[in-house]
């Protein structure tokens, strides 16, 4: 498993302070140890003296096509501190989608990603935070809740998999071709609260059918399962050692 590091850093520190960053899993050759890509996110800002809060992050896959996404939530301080998406590409390179998705939501904080109208795309809960903005920019600002409805349309299909019983822990792993995703069940990610839907979520891009399915539990057994020619687009249901129901 790969991960992001979000990092507070100051114009003034310079090197003294971690930008935030992807780290990628080198895996069993290289003893798993992380490669560090400051790279792979590109940041601009509008002055000098800037601040980076990027305080909240997740992983969405916000068309389905997939490859994961990364949505960065940041908050408490006074400059260009939004919430950000960057899309991953065919080729693995991030691009910059806040624009084109509209986000201007200003001190994001304390993301939740679900799907909560059960149409198979991820939609997104966030928060906002006043924390060292100035007075100025305190007044008149309301403390706010924001649900982002993904409508993206563009035929790609999904999968949904809600493991029942002691599940935190348990990773799933799915194949369509030659195409591998893994997803781990966590409790509660990050800082503040992050807490997501325990479901796992994939997108599948234009395949028609999910090759195999494969779960493995947290227990002592360390019971896997393993499920083949999975039709997409519905919602299923599994408890250890049971069988795959798909649910309305």
């Amino acid at each position: 498993m790969d991960c992001f590091l979000g990092e507070i850093t100051h114009w003034w520190a310079g090197s003294s302070s971690d930008l935030s960053m992807l780290l990628v899993n080198q895996g069993a050759r290289e003893k798993f140890a992380f490669d560090r890509n400051p790279n792979m996110i590109t940041r601009t800002h509008a002055t000098p003296r800037w601040n980076q809060g990027d305080i909240h992050a997740g992983w969405i896959d916000v068309e389905n096509d997939g490859r994961l996404d990364l949505l960065v939530a940041s908050s408490d301080y006074p400059d260009d501190q939004i919430l950000r998406l960057y899309h991953q590409n065919s080729e693995g390179a991030f691009d910059d989608w806040t624009a084109r998705l509209g986000f201007r939501w200003a001190n994001a904080s304390q993301i939740s990603l679900g799907d909560f109208n059960r149409d198979g795309k991820t939609d997104l809960l966030v928060t906002t935070s006043n924390m060292r903005l100035t007075k100025e920019q305190r007044k008149g600002r309301d403390l706010s809740v924001g649900l982002f409805q993904n409508r993206i349309s563009n035929g790609n299909n999904f999968l949904t998999l809600q493991l029942q019983g002691q599940a935190i822990g348990a990773r799933v792993s799915i194949w369509t071709g030659n195409h591998r995703q893994t997803r781990e069940v966590y409790g509660g990610l990050g800082h503040a609260g992050h807490r997501d839907q325990t479901s796992c979520r994939f997108g599948l891009g234009k395949s028609k059918t999910v090759d195999k399915v494969e779960v493995r539990w947290p227990d002592q057994k360390a019971t896997v399962q393993v499920f083949e020619n999975i039709n997409p687009n519905h919602f299923y249901t599994l408890e250890r050692g049971g069988a795959l129901q798909k649910t309305p």
